[in-house]
């Protein structure tokens, strides 16, 4: 028998599979909903995740600048440090070894001076043996020749004067430093008295930085072999005598020993012409040698240890007073 399909049951069946498409619709609305939320979330914890990543980084690089700061604090520190001991440097030996007498003397030669260079205060107290009224005096008296030579001669003159090689610094005997000066090198037409004068200063500068050359002086030696009238001039040699005047009596501490070595004939004369100017202890401090002579007590030691051209040009290792 043949089935006989009704309108009503196509109508119907329409709408069933219109329901069921309309319900396969709304879950794939459902599913593609939720596969968005899990698509937002997982965007949500990658964002959450690189801003932790960014935060490590803001975090690293804080903990990096903390730490770069750190060390450009702690190399500032270093390099002040450096800086004051660079400020010190050839005294912190003098300062350590200062009797508690001797601290005191300074602290009172700077209540009379004024606030100078440490090195400046213990160097004229022990050349002064204490005598604060010497010490003042010759301070003072320092400080206008200082003031007169540095004016007129310039360090380029001064290194010139070095360069001729008539100034040598040999070895310490006995606590006293060893100057060398060859006078037939020295010419007053090309050199004038404060450029020598400065140079000496300087030299005296370098020099008494150790403390045994301060406490027990320097020996000045003289070479006078192949010098002649032509290295003379009376009025330099006024102004030598006027620095021993000027300086007494801490010249005379400064200056333990003075020799003039195998020397020519007009050197009696000249001596006679610069007598006059020399106070009565300057000329019983020179004394007349042969380098034979000299040789027996000095030997090896006159031979020169330090270039003084060389310290002069670096600028280092003075406190200029």
């Amino acid at each position: 028998m043949e089935q006989v399909v009704s309108e009503n049951d196509i109508v119907n069946n329409n709408k069933e599979e219109e329901e069921v498409n309309n319900n396969n619709k709304e879950e794939e609305g459902v599913n593609n909903n939720e596969e968005e939320v899990n698509n937002n979330k997982e965007e949500e914890e990658e964002a959450n995740n690189n801003e932790e990543e960014e935060e490590d980084v803001d975090n690293n690089n804080k903990e990096e600048e903390e730490e770069a700061n750190n060390n450009e604090e702690e190399e500032d520190v270093n390099n002040n440090e450096e800086e004051e001991e660079a400020e010190l440097r050839g005294v912190t030996e003098l300062l350590y070894n200062l009797s508690e007498d001797e601290k005191k003397l300074v602290d009172e030669f700077r209540e009379i001076v004024g606030d100078r260079n440490i090195n400046t205060l213990a160097r004229f107290v022990i050349l002064s043996k204490g005598n604060l009224e010497d010490a003042e005096k010759c301070l003072r008296a320092f400080d206008e020749m200082w003031k007169e030579v540095d004016g007129k001669a310039t360090k380029e003159e001064v290194l010139g004067e070095l360069e001729s090689g008539k100034w040598e610094i040999a070895d310490n005997f006995e606590g006293q430093a060893l100057v060398n000066f060859y006078y037939k090198d020295h010419l007053p037409e090309n050199q004038s008295i404060e450029c020598v004068l400065k140079t000496i200063f300087l030299l005296m500068d370098l020099l008494l930085m150790k403390e045994s050359t301060l406490r027990n002086g320097i020996i000045w030696i003289c070479f006078m072999e192949e010098s002649g009238w032509a290295n003379f001039h009376l009025e330099s040699e006024k102004k030598f005598a006027e620095l021993f005047s000027t300086l007494d009596p801490i010249v005379y501490e400064m200056y333990s020993k003075f020799y003039l070595v195998n020397s020519p004939w007009y050197v009696w004369i000249a001596m006679k012409l610069v007598s006059p100017f020399l106070p009565q202890e300057t000329k019983d401090n020179i004394t007349m040698v042969k380098i034979s002579e000299l040789k027996e007590i000095y030997g090896d030691l006159l031979n020169p240890t330090l270039n003084f051209y060389k310290e002069v040009e670096s600028g280092e290792n003075f406190t200029y007073w």
